[in-house]
């Protein structure tokens, strides 16, 4: 599956793009202040917590941007009573330098809220995202939509399959 062949690339992001230094550390787990290590891939808290930039997904990025792809994201990262601008996973995108990709739709939502409630298509979409019942939502509301869960595949490239 050759990600240029679609017009728009839908993204989560905590363990799509980023992993967490143990299980279910997300980008609203960080603690302030916290910094950026090894290259910006890796931001890392006050308690030594950090994320870690996926192998290949700033090239992947940078690559379907230069191409003129609509890139988005949604993510279920939020925190409430917090500005967009403010919110983790904004902060993150912009301290990894990859916020500048995202031309498209960055939507941070709640955990309760449904990814299915904000997405839209633009052509021939493909949704990424490490959770099966997303993807299952998702598949529901959009059939036209393809969707990839990002444990089928070991690193990032344009040729994902």
């Amino acid at each position: 599956m050759n990600l240029l062949d679609f017009d728009s690339i839908v993204l989560d992001l905590d363990y799509t793009v980023w992993d967490g230094s143990k299980e279910n550390f997300w980008a609203k787990s960080l603690e302030h202040p916290y910094r950026v290590k090894s290259s910006k891939k890796r931001i890392i808290d006050r308690n030594n917590n950090f994320l870690q930039l996926q192998d290949g997904i700033h090239e992947v990025l940078e690559e379907l941007y230069k191409n003129n792809k609509k890139i988005s994201f949604i993510t279920l990262g939020g925190l409430l009573d917090t500005e967009h601008k403010n919110q983790p996973p904004i902060r993150c995108l912009k301290k990894f330098k990859i916020l500048k990709f995202f031309n498209y739709k960055r939507s941070v939502l709640y955990k309760t809220d449904s990814k299915s409630s904000i997405f839209s298509e633009y052509g021939k979409t493909i949704f990424i995202d490490d959770v099966e019942d997303n993807l299952i939502d998702i598949k529901k509301h959009f059939p036209n939509v393809e969707c990839l869960n990002r444990n089928r595949f070991k690193k990032w490239q344009i040729n994902l399959c």
